[in-house]
């Protein structure tokens, strides 16, 4: 699972135990609370109120009121899924405990589906609200970069989230409001938008005009050279800097290798034919 996770881009993830009937969201294992705790506690009783309109009453009620608990406040768990999905992956995960009975009958899943469908549902599409963009250079190739809300977001809890590496796409759930958003591609000066209002979702795009993915010689143009350049490069003749790894690194998996210069290629003979 933790191989599939990394191989992955996850923005939203939830894991269903039983045992109890709880909505439980991070932080397990520390006291301190996650700066989204005030979205976690809203997708929760969005779940929670959904699934009790096709359950009997007292469904998610036995360990909290609202069906909604914080996991350290409710008991404390070290190395559990959700926070490591939400503090090493970027996800944003909850345990959703399905039943007081640890192992449900066969017979009684169909019962317990009709009770969770549309509650799932509904929570699924959570992952398509907040803010989303896309993060390019000025050719519109996609880059890595971390996204922050500041005066909102901390190191510590390592709640900024990152693009897709492959195209550049972020999605950072939240609730409505005015944020100030900074995006980082390192170790490039940070794009910084200041009070922006987030709706239910909000798109957002943010291109680094001064960033040409591939332009190794700085030119302003992709060409054969830089191809040489990357090639140098691969086979550790000229070792980059900071700002030229960046560069160097075609397709933002983290190293530079083959696979760059060989889809650097590709891409300069695909728009030369244009």
């Amino acid at each position: 699972m933790m191989a599939f996770a990394q191989a992955h881009h996850f923005i939203l993830s939830a894991n269903f135990h039983g045992g109890a009937e709880v909505i439980n969201y991070p932080w397990d294992t520390w006291s301190r609370r996650h700066p989204d705790d005030a979205w976690f506690q809203y997708i929760g009783l969005e779940y929670v109120q959904t699934a009790k309109k096709y359950a009997p009453p007292s469904y998610f009620t036995d360990v909290s009121p609202t069906g909604v608990i914080n996991g350290y406040e409710w008991y404390r768990v070290c190395g559990g899924r959700q926070d490591w999905m939400v503090y090493f992956q970027g996800c944003r995960e909850v345990t959703i405990e399905l039943s007081e009975t640890k192992l449900v009958a066969e017979s009684a899943l169909p019962l317990y589906w009709e009770y969770n469908r549309e509650a799932l549902v509904g929570y699924l599409e959570k992952g398509l609200t907040g803010l989303t963009g896309k993060v390019a250079d000025r050719l519109g190739h996609p880059l890595r970069a971390e996204i922050s809300l500041l005066n909102h977001d901390t190191a510590q809890d390592r709640s900024a989230v990152w693009t897709n590496p492959k195209t550049g796409r972020f999605y950072r759930l939240c609730l409505p409001g005015a944020y100030s958003i900074q995006v980082i591609v390192n170790p490039f000066t940070p794009l910084i938008q200041p009070d922006v209002g987030v709706g239910e979702r909000s798109l957002f795009n943010f291109t680094f005009a001064n960033i040409a993915i591939g332009d190794l010689d700085g030119n302003g143009a992709l060409n054969v050279a830089d191809v040489v350049r990357l090639l140098r490069i691969t086979r550790k003749q000229n070792p980059p800097d900071a700002a030229t790894a960046c560069l160097a690194d075609w397709n933002n998996d983290g190293t530079i290798n083959r696979r760059d210069w060989q889809e650097l290629i590709t891409y300069i003979l695909q728009h030369a034919a244009k």
